[in-house]
């Protein structure tokens, strides 16, 4: 949920997919609880999707996990309820996205999970560093400061109703 066209109601954009296709699907709230069509975006094998603003220009952009493709799917928000072309970064390619500044520096991450931990570093202008892979299976159940050292920890589930947390220093 954000507010893709500016006018102060909450936006929603959702993934829709079926076998052959996959789509990124703009919903425009009208203020009153109601939502209308804005507009769709092709993405051909996507597993989820994240918004948040990550060229840091007051816009919400979307990010897909596209691990048919192994790739993070970005399309930058223009304000007006569009989006714009879909750019494509190697390494994004987990069943799971997130939005979270991992490395403490003010700038969004994107982190994508599945068989693989991988966080593609933000350059904070809505490009990103190559990815950064982690061993690690599963996706995210909570990401949050959880030993309050100002990093993004991870909480994820593994076998045995059992958490796997990995802390993340500031920066690193």
């Amino acid at each position: 949920m954000a507010d893709f066209n500016n006018d102060g109601d909450t936006d929603v954009a959702v993934l829709v997919t079926n076998p052959s296709s996959a789509r990124v699907q703009l919903l425009l709230g009208n203020g009153d609880g109601s939502l209308r069509t804005a507009g769709a975006y092709l993405v051909n094998g996507a597993d989820a999707l994240a918004a948040g603003d990550l060229n840091h220009d007051g816009k919400p952009d979307v990010a897909v996990a596209n691990p048919m493709l192994a790739c993070a799917t970005l399309f930058m928000g223009l304000g007006d309820g569009t989006l714009g072309p879909p750019k494509n970064y190697l390494g994004g390619d987990g069943t799971d996205i997130r939005i979270a500044d991992v490395t403490g520096d003010g700038i969004p991450d994107l982190l994508s999970t599945g068989f693989n931990m991988r966080v593609l570093v933000g350059n904070g202008n809505g490009t990103f560093q190559s990815a950064q892979k982690y061993s690690h299976t599963g996706a995210p159940a909570a990401l949050a400061d959880f030993n309050l050292d100002g990093g993004i920890d991870l909480v994820t589930p593994i076998a045995n109703s059992a958490v796997t947390i990995i802390l993340h220093a500031p920066g690193t």
